[in-house]
This record gives C-alpha cells, structure tokens and sequence, in this order.
C-alpha cells in the first residue's frame, strides 16, 4: 500500500526582530535542503515582492543563486541568504535567544515549535506549542499541536485540536489535509475523504491532498479513483516520488485483474527511485512487486533484495511472502478484505 503523507504545516511568524547574522555558505544551503527563517522579510521574484517570511519558518531550498536563496511559503520568491540557516539544532538555539528578547511573544514559541517538529523532537515541540497556545489562541497554534498529537499516533487529539484549528480558519487547505490523515488512520474513510476533497477544493494544486485521497481510495478498493488521484498529484509534482511508486504499486499488485499493467508499473516504480536516488526501501519493494507483475522474477527477487538490504524489518512478514512467490513464479497481489 501507499504510505500515508503527512503535510508539515509551515507558520506565519507576524514578526519584525532582528539578531546578529552570519553568513551562511552555498555548502550549508543546499538545494532541497530545509532552512529556518532566523530574521523577517520579503520574498522577490523579477522585483517584485511576493510573500513575507518570519522567524521560525522551515522551508525548503528550491534554487540558491547570487547569495539569493529562492524558496516558497504560500508564493515563490528570492530571499538574502543571511536571513536563513540550516535547519538543525543551531536554528534552535537562535531562536532560544529571541525568545529571550522577547518571552511573551507567542509566535517564537510558535517558531521554535516548528523547528522541533521538523527536528523530530516531539516532546519539545509539543511544549513550545503548548506555550504558545497559552500566550495566545490561534489556528496555526492548534494546527501546529494536532500535527504533534498525529505524529504521537493520538488521532482523537489531534482531530479535535484540528477542529478547533478549522473553528479559527476554516479556508487553510493543509488543515483538512492533516485532519483527514487523521480520520483515515481511525479508518473512518469517509470523513478522510470528505477532508482531503475540501482541501482540494481549497487549494486545487495540492499535491497531497490527492495523494492521500489516492491512499483512501485505495484502501476502500476504488481502484479507479485512486488511480485519477494519484495521476492528478504527479501532473502537480512530478518531482516527488511518492506518487509514482504508489501508482505503480496499484498497477502491480490491484486485486482486480482490469488495473494490473506490469510494463507501466514498471516504468513508474523506476521513475520513483531515480527520485529518491534508489535509497528509499518502500519504492525497492514497489520496483520487485512491479517486476513480478511484468514476468522478471529475477529481477524482483535482486529489488527486494537491495529493499531489506535498506531496511531489514520493514514489511518483514510480507517480504517473506513476496520472496515465497517470486521463487514460486507468481507475482504478489495486495488483497484488501
């Protein structure tokens, strides 16, 4: 199955401290690498402002010229790299100061919240969110700690701080993005979807959105639909490999014989590890599954190999499985009760 693809919500910082700066290196700041916003400003595209950006903001390089970093908050833009610094415990540290400064202010616990979740530090950040829910009540707040509550596996929290997010601002996509991943992990599959189709229409060029809707199709067999989706989220981010090798993964293992395409499954599961440099064990294991369906079993026994060379206990009960057909010369099917 497809994984379930959790949209990191990025904070407006409403900001306007500055602090002592360095300069970065193009090394530091690397294209696709994630940097934190350490001074406010404005995003520039051909002279013309496009955005703001604050402290505390997480975003991802997207192209790094003339000491210029373009990145993307809600619009693109060109911004100094002095302003940013990779995202690591130094951003942390940074912003620590400035809440020195300042500690009334709820929006750098906010910031700093961010920084933790995207650290992977999920009690930190849940106390800094907590913080800032405390100093002031606000939609990203809530947003903020239901992605928390979703990363801790506590759906039921994490929908009701979502809910009360929605209450606040009831037109922010990513919210119902991540209360329908949250719905779905409750397998309750019709608000999921009911979630995901709102962000859509919301915002109809969010990748995710379709991409985790294509999961929930998936997941309740409607087959086609999920297909529809996963084609729409690849049109939008054709550089994401998420898309791809769930998409191949239907076309390979579907129950249903009218949605099995081993050639396309193929080139797709292909296409998703190229993105993701052949290092990720989930789109190996959906290249062998692919290359079963296409009649090469040798060449799906070496995939799950290199998979479990990866991740060695990742699947593992269904790697064996799949192992047991390929040497059988039968290809793997994902059956759904």
């Amino acid at each position: 199955m497809g994984r379930m693809m959790l949209k990191r919500f990025i904070i407006p910082l409403l900001l306007a401290l500055s602090i002592s700066l360095r300069l970065v290196s193009a090394e530091e700041l690397r294209v696709g690498a994630e940097v934190v916003i350490i001074q406010a400003g404005e995003l520039w595209d051909q002279k013309v402002k496009t955005d703001k950006v604050w402290p505390g903001l997480v975003l991802r390089v997207l192209a790094i010229k003339d000491g210029k970093l373009y990145l993307k908050h809600h619009k693109h833009g060109w911004l100094n790299q002095t302003q940013a610094i990779p995202l690591n415990r130094a951003a942390i540290d940074t912003l620590a100061n400035l809440i020195k400064i300042n500690p009334t202010e709820a929006k750098l616990f906010q910031g700093r919240g961010e920084v933790w979740l995207s650290l992977g530090e999920q009690d930190n950040a849940l106390a800094d969110f907590n913080e800032a829910i405390r100093l002031k009540l606000t939609a990203d707040s809530f947003h903020s700690r239901g992605l928390v509550w979703l990363h801790k596996g506590e759906f039921n929290k994490a929908i009701a701080d979502f809910t009360e997010a929605l209450t606040l601002n009831p037109t922010n996509a990513g919210i119902f993005v991540n209360r329908g991943n949250a719905w779905s992990e409750l397998r309750q599959y019709d608000k999921a979807i009911k979630d995901f189709s709102k962000a859509i229409k919301l915002d109809p060029r969010d990748f995710s959105a379709f991409h985790n809707r294509a999961i929930t199709w998936n997941t309740v067999k409607e087959y086609g639909r999920a297909i529809s989706d996963y084609r729409e989220a690849i049109r939008l981010a054709p550089q994401q490999s998420l898309s791809y090798g769930s998409l191949a993964r239907i076309y390979a293992t579907c129950d249903e014989d009218k949605h099995r395409d081993g050639k396309l499954a193929v080139a797709l599961a292909i296409k998703a590890c190229e993105l993701s440099d052949w290092k990720d064990d989930n789109e190996l294991e959906n290249l062998s599954v692919a290359y079963a369906e296409y009649g090469d079993f040798p060449q799906a026994l070496e995939y799950l190999e290199q998979a479990n060379q990866l991740n060695s206990t990742a699947n593992k009960g269904m790697r064996e499985n799949m192992r047991e057909a390929f040497n059988k010369g039968h290809a793997y099917r994902d059956v759904r009760k």
